[in-house]
């Protein structure tokens, strides 16, 4: 592996597993959104901050996994790119 892509690399796997952290954020607010609508004098209007954290999450997950992306694409074209000239020399 190219040493000078290597951050790039690093940098994308954390932030790949981040994002993987925020796609266990939904489940978790539902259980609570669950627990929530099933205790006794519930009240609907509670629910709503819940709902909110959950689709902030789903929004930074799908951030955090396109920069990652980016990130490992650009680092394995330039990997690639730094191949064929050593190739061609």
């Amino acid at each position: 592996m190219a040493p000078e892509q290597r951050a790039r690399l690093i940098t994308a796997a954390a932030l790949g597993t981040v994002s993987a952290f925020c796609a266990l954020a939904p489940p978790v607010i539902v259980y609570f959104i669950a627990l929530n609508v099933l205790e006794p004098g519930a009240q609907g209007l509670l629910v709503r901050p819940y709902v909110l954290w959950a689709v902030v999450a789903v929004e930074i997950r799908f951030a955090l996994l396109f920069a990652s992306r980016i990130l490992a694409r650009v680092a394995a074209v330039s990997v690639s790119y730094s191949l064929r000239v050593r190739l061609a020399r």
